[in-house]
């Protein structure tokens, strides 16, 4: 723990085991080597938020529940380490209120330190309508060195960096129930206790590769991460298990009715009735309804009379029969995909092969794993159709029209969009 403690300035060092005035602090086992401070009243938040606001880099991380234990999303903790002390942000005691800290996030002055930043920012986004500014997302720094395609996990990124072998046995644990645990606490503090100097290490390397400027703009996109709402969010699941076009209706009533019934109770959608019920409801409602008592993971609420005559009216009305077989339906759309013969169509497979030379060239330069970052093969139809200044971030389009030009190939017929 020593070399990460030399990393913070001696000033800092000094204030390490001093008081953080309001703050009671954690009084369990603790091996990080920094005061932790647990944050559980309004007052609380408050003064953390005033110490935390005077840093200029603040490393995160968060704890949710995503539909596991409760409806929807619900955030459970927040822990911040501002180079001098953990500070434990109990957002349940704290009923989600933290308007303080939402300020900080939203601060464009301050920078950010997260790890696979992705599903925190979705969360803040969806349940806050918060959208942080300045964020550095240590594994999207990793990533722009080349080193592999793959995320790399944050256990595996300390491990590389510092050498030291964070500990994960917590990561699965229940985050809601109160009180937490010393070792959820501790877990929850070794987190982001490491971020400071390890973005420090991937920032050195980044400047020495001359990659610096194209990981801060792949971080300045992290900004545009919205959450917007399903208009149809029962078409994901109807899909994915062959649901009829023409039982659709169906589907939806029974699947808007078991998630209006969730939340109510404040339960996952699954822990009413599971998916694999929901379909076999929806497509022999009658026999369904019949061995309901025998169906496993059906809960008690749903085996009430007046639930049950709900679904019963719900899968009542008759569906139309489809005019054609599904498969054949599906058959005759990808037959007359194939014919579609034309201008676009031509042009964007001249695009995609114009982007697969440019794509080989600059593997020779760069390696797959970076240019597989916006070349991949999965991304190369869309990038034919919406062309490189509208779909890529700058940096990579400069890497494609630089290709081009030394290599001779016409940069002008992939740079626009066909739409």
């Amino acid at each position: 723990m020593t070399q990460l403690g030399d990393f913070f300035s001696a000033a800092n060092q000094h204030k390490l085991n001093g008081p953080v005035s309001g703050l009671h602090p954690f009084t369990g086992f603790n091996d990080t080597g920094f005061p932790i401070r647990l944050v559980t009243t309004p007052q609380e938040l408050q003064e953390a938020c005033q110490i935390l606001s005077k840093h200029t880099e603040l490393a995160f991380d968060l704890e949710f529940d995503d539909m596991r234990y409760f409806y929807g999303r619900t955030l459970s903790l927040v822990q911040v380490f501002d180079g001098e002390s953990v500070f434990i942000i109990d957002t349940v005691s704290l009923n989600n209120k933290i308007e303080p800290l939402l300020k900080i996030f939203e601060n464009e002055g301050l920078i950010k330190i997260f790890h696979s930043s992705w599903n925190d920012l979705m969360v803040l986004s969806e349940v806050y309508n918060c959208h942080l500014k300045n964020v550095m997302d240590t594994s999207i720094l990793y990533r722009m060195l080349g080193h592999s395609e793959n995320s790399i996990s944050l256990k595996n990124l300390i491990k590389h960096y510092l050498d030291v072998d964070l500990e994960k046995g917590e990561q699965s644990s229940n985050w809601i129930t109160r009180p937490l645990t010393e070792s959820q606490i501790l877990y929850a503090a070794k987190d982001v206790i490491y971020l400071h100097r390890v973005k420090h290490l991937l920032q050195q390397e980044l400047e020495a590769a001359g990659r610096w400027e194209w990981a801060l703009e792949e971080c300045r996109a992290l900004e545009r991460i919205k959450f917007l709402s399903d208009p149809q969010p029962f078409l994901k699941l109807a899909q994915k298990n062959r649901i009829y076009p023409h039982l659709l209706p169906r589907f939806a009533e029974v699947w808007y009715f078991r998630e209006s019934l969730a939340k109510k109770m404040n339960k996952p959608p699954f822990q009413l009735f599971p998916n694999d019920v929901l379909c076999e409801l929806v497509r022999n409602p009658a026999r369904t309804l019949e061995k309901w008592e025998s169906f496993r993971g059906i809960h008690p609420a749903m085996r009430r009379e007046n639930n049950l005559a709900e679904l019963a009216r719900l899968t009542a009305a008759e569906m139309p029969a489809p005019s054609l077989p599904y498969r054949e339906i599906e058959n005759r759309y990808k037959a007359f995909e194939r014919s579609m013969i034309d201008y676009k169509g031509w042009l964007r497979n001249e695009r995609k092969q114009l982007l697969m030379e440019v794509k080989k060239r600059l593997v020779l330069v760069y390696g797959l794993p970076i240019v597989n970052l916006f070349l991949s093969e999965k991304l190369l139809p869309e990038l034919a159709d919406l062309g490189t200044k509208k779909y890529l971030r700058q940096w990579q389009d400069r890497l494609i029209a630089q290709a081009c030009e030394e290599n001779g190939l016409d940069y002008s017929l992939i740079n626009f969009s066909l739409y």
